[in-house]
């Protein structure tokens, strides 16, 4: 389709292949772990950052052993 592909370094290398829920897992983690760096794992300050609620965070944290 000529669209762009999405890569971040260090998580799937050439030769792996991820099925779409794996993808969207290993975003969202990655998505996750850098909003808590950032806040310096503040959840309140994260949430606020990603747009989600703190309870909601909190599961994904918890799902994510984060």
């Amino acid at each position: 389709m000529g669209l762009p592909a999405f890569k971040q370094a260090g998580t799937v290398s050439e030769n792996q292949s991820l099925g779409f829920a794996e993808a969207v897992e290993a975003f969202e983690r990655s998505l996750l772990s850098e909003a808590l760096q950032r806040s310096g794992g503040n959840l309140s300050q994260a949430s606020q950052e990603l747009g989600m609620a703190k309870t909601t965070l909190f599961d994904k944290v918890k799902k994510y052993g984060l």
